[in-house]
């Protein structure tokens, strides 16, 4: 895999769309891809940036399984 490179909203947007996938949909989720080596640190840093001030991005990153009731 390529570098990830984010220098804008639309590009965080976009990283988000990718990252999703491989079960990262939260900034908690991002930081511990960090830690197993699966992203760099300046994509969480925009991710944490994005999810804070981005609608779309919160949006795509809100995107859960349904849990079940306990």
């Amino acid at each position: 895999m390529g570098k990830l490179r984010i220098g804008s909203r639309q590009e965080a947007r976009e990283a988000m769309e990718i990252l999703a996938p491989l079960g990262i949909h939260t900034p908690h989720h991002a930081t511990r891809a960090l830690e197993r080596g699966v992203i760099r640190p300046e994509v969480l840093s925009r991710i944490n940036v994005a999810f804070g001030r981005d609608p779309l991005v919160a949006k795509i990153l809100s995107r859960q399984p349904n849990r079940t009731e306990r």
